[in-house]
């Protein structure tokens, strides 16, 4: 393989940032659409929030790198975050806010996070409680930390306060990872590290495939918490220095400036729809297909460039972009060049004699063997023409952006309600909705909460009577 084995750049994402805010400190770097409001922050004042959190991480006197959990919304304080950890010389392992005290704490485990950051700015969900209760569970968890008022016991409240003396970046070792993600396999979770080069890799084919330009405008509906969010977004607005537009729900409108060119990245069945709430032209749209190649049409989109991003769970993601606006573009067998043909290879495909879907690159995450083949767990199908198409694990689930273990999810829903009975059905919106049937739905749905299941789990509880009358 010629191009993903030599894509090896010493770069650290903080040091791209930084370059980014002394080019245009004044310039805006993050557009937030919260549940709290609109908030807009320019390159010079982020860089002194991300100082402000970096220095209060030094003062928890890690002697070697840690890992560092982060439960945040899609906004500022979820890139705040990201950047501080780094910056500080540890590694951020970001997780879904849908996630309950049950996923959480096994994150948590899982990962050895010394740390973990939250926030009480997030609608009306408890994140610092639910932090409170997790942290008290896991033993190496020594300083969970908020945003916010009105924190806690046992919360260290995190300050914003720019007076703080500027602190200098740690020197991360090449090997260093600096972000780690989490996939779901079929019994539980696994944790996908990646060092700087690596996650450059992974951003390189969405930047290119989209054809972002320096100062351009990311409006991101993926927030940085995996794989296809990070690469899709996070790592081109770090490479090109604009805006970035983060939304912690689906969007209701843009506040990008006139004249910029705007690029979209959404998950893949719901992407016409934020792209008409955005209404302007698009330089590009992007949709993320986390659970193999979703039925998509985007010949409404008044877009320059239609992409498709496919994220095989953690392992491995590329984009590629539309020839047809209504039919999701083939994976080719063998190198995959990041935006163009000619352009430089971060991952090569390969079937194996059952079709699942085989990688290796420089995008893989640490825990892969250089050079090596890699599983995802991926299956897949030619189509005319050359080519195949990602096909979910049969273990494996996505339901509404979230991606859960089939065995793992069955045995905890049976364990939190024992005469439940659990099917699963397709949604045209969700991807895939599970279906659980109880003769006590309230005592059913209460159940699976206190179990710390996530809601979108928990209420799909109906009565057992209903589904008998349904069919």
């Amino acid at each position: 393989m010629s191009g993903a084995g030599t894509f090896a750049p010493q770069i650290t994402l903080d040091a791209l940032f930084q370059r980014n805010a002394q080019a245009g400190p004044e310039a805006t770097a993050i557009t937030e659409h919260g549940s709290v409001g609109l908030r807009e922050l320019s390159y010079a004042a982020l860089n002194d929030d991300v100082n402000a959190v970096a220095a209060q991480i030094e003062g928890f006197k890690f002697d070697t790198p840690r890992n560092i959990a982060l439960l945040l919304p899609n906004g500022a304080e979820l890139a705040i975050a990201l950047l501080a950890v780094m910056r500080a010389g540890h590694c951020a392992v970001p997780m879904p806010v849908a996630w309950r005290k049950s996923d959480l704490v096994r994150a948590l485990r899982t990962c050895e996070a010394a740390a973990l950051i939250t926030t009480a700015n997030f609608a009306h969900e408890a994140l610092p409680a639910l932090a409170a209760s997790a942290a008290s569970e896991v033993f190496e968890l020594s300083f969970p930390c908020a945003f916010g008022d009105g924190l806690p016991d046992g919360i260290i409240p995190l300050s914003l306060d720019r007076t703080k003396q500027e602190i200098k970046a740690v020197a991360l070792a090449p090997e260093q990872s600096t972000i780690a993600t989490f996939g779901a396999n079929a019994n539980g979770v696994d944790l996908f590290p990646r060092t700087n080069a690596q996650w450059l890799a992974a951003g390189l084919s969405p930047l290119l495939a989209a054809d972002i330009r320096q100062g351009d405008t990311i409006v991101s509906a993926v927030p940085p918490a995996s794989l296809a969010g990070v690469a899709g977004a996070f790592i081109p607005w770090l490479l090109t220095g604009g805006t970035l537009e983060l939304h912690a729900d689906m969007p209701r409108e843009a506040m990008f400036a006139e004249g910029k060119r705007v690029h979209l990245l959404a998950p893949a069945r719901l992407l016409p729809a934020v792209a008409r709430v955005l209404g302007a032209p698009l330089a590009s749209s992007t949709g993320v297909h986390t659970g193999g190649t979703a039925d998509t049409d985007f010949s409404a989109i008044n877009s320059e460039r239609l992409c498709d991003l496919y994220a095989l769970g953690e392992h491995a993601a590329f984009a590629l972009r539309r020839t047809l606006p209504s039919q999701s573009p083939a994976v080719p067998a063998g190198e995959v060049p990041a935006g163009a043909t000619g352009g430089p290879v971060t991952v090569e495909t390969s079937r194996s004699s059952d079709g699942e879907i085989l990688v290796r690159g420089a995008l893989l995450a640490t825990s892969a063997k250089a050079g090596e083949l890699a599983q995802t767990g991926f299956s897949s199908y030619a189509v005319d023409g050359g080519g195949f198409l990602p096909v979910a694990p049969p273990g494996l689930l996505s339901i509404g952006g979230l991606q859960f273990g089939a065995n793992d999810l069955e045995r905890r829903i049976l364990k939190a309600v024992p005469d439940a009975k659990v099917a699963q059905t397709a949604d045209p919106l969700l991807g895939t909705r599970i279906v659980i049937w109880s003769a006590q739905p309230d005592h059913a749905v209460d159940a699976l909460l206190e179990a710390g299941l996530p809601r979108i789990i928990a209420h799909s509880v109906i009565m057992a009577e209903q589904a008998r009358k349904a069919g």
